[in-house]
């Protein structure tokens, strides 16, 4: 899943993804003193999360996308004729 949703939507999905752990990050980012604290905690605590987490940063970041998919119209090839 974690590759799908780049492949799907590419530079636009990286910044879903840094909006979304920004804002699960909130509370924490405010907390620092500074600009240096905040980029340290962004270089330094960000990247150690864990896999849950990451996963729980994924799904919100798909539930916002609200994607469908349309049903396949009959008659109409899946492919472009060459």
């Amino acid at each position: 899943m974690r590759t799908d949703l780049l492949f799907l939507e590419g530079k636009t999905a990286l910044f879903k993804v840094a909006l979304c752990l920004l804002s699960c990050h909130k509370q924490k980012i405010l907390e620092q003193d500074g600009f240096e604290t905040i980029v340290y905690y962004l270089k330094s605590e960000l990247p150690r999360i864990d896999d849950d987490a990451i996963d729980e940063v994924l799904c919100k970041v798909c539930a916002r996308n609200k994607i469908k998919i349309l049903p396949r119209v009959p008659g109409i090839p899946l492919t472009a004729p060459v």
